[in-house]
């Protein structure tokens, strides 16, 4: 069946290559510059995919159960979201940072990153007993409204 084929291709490809090549054990997060062989094109990092790549692997251990890696795959993407990609002096998120979390780009609107960012953290609470949250500013740019 197609599900059998997509989870095959998930669960046997598509996320050893991003737990073998994306993990940044120097800086924390995960790579986000990489071509198909895994190589680094570039050290910058998209803080829309940190979100993105902790709300799936947060995801992958709620559907398939606990597993280390992802869930420190996972964890590695929050912690780097709270140290390096909300400017702490308005609460909003930047759009790019590099490699060591230096800011690079902040977008004018806070949806994109913030919704991915925010998802990520509240299915991350659900793997766990612990929440690891952002800060008051981060949920604030996250949750405009509240």
């Amino acid at each position: 069946s197609y599900a059998q084929k997509y989870r095959a291709e998930l669960l046997q490809s598509c996320v050893p290559f991003w737990l073998h090549y994306g993990p940044d054990e120097r800086f924390g997060g995960i790579r986000t510059c990489l071509d198909r062989y895994g190589n680094v094109y570039s050290e910058d990092k998209s803080v829309w995919m940190q979100g993105r790549a902790a709300y799936m692997f947060s995801h992958l251990c709620n559907v398939y159960g606990a597993n280390a890696e992802y869930s420190r795959m996972a964890a590695s993407c929050i912690q780097f979201l709270n140290d390096h990609c909300i400017d702490r002096a308005d609460g909003r998120m930047y759009f790019t940072v590099t490699g060591d979390g230096r800011p690079l780009r902040k977008r004018r609107g806070i949806i994109s990153v913030s919704c991915a960012t925010s998802t990520a953290i509240r299915k991350k609470t659900r793997t766990r007993s612990r929440p690891n949250t952002l800060p008051k500013r981060g949920r604030r740019a996250a949750f405009p409204n509240r």
